[in-house]
């Protein structure tokens, strides 16, 4: 028997895993990239493209930066007092 055709039941059995992970994982975080470039409104039918305007307007926002380096903070104080 060769090695190729041993490793064959074991993909198989991989097959459930790789799905879910796909429905529940790639697929919505992909969608999600895809309608962060629109104007998307669950009280309208039709999203238009804006392209990056939404990510230019967090990039000026002081509130983010604030909450960005927050998070940065803690971030490290907790790896510090965990380790």
């Amino acid at each position: 028997m060769t090695r190729g055709r041993s490793i064959r039941p074991g993909l198989w059995l991989a097959v459930p895993a790789i799905g879910l992970v796909l429905l529940f994982y790639v697929i919505p975080n992909v969608l999600n990239f895809v309608l962060s470039f629109t104007d998307w409104s669950s009280r309208r039918p039709n999203p238009s493209f804006i392209g990056t305007a939404r990510f230019e307007q967090l990039a000026g926002d002081e509130d983010v930066w604030n909450a960005l380096w927050t998070t940065l903070k803690f971030a490290v104080l907790v790896m510090i007092i965990e380790n």
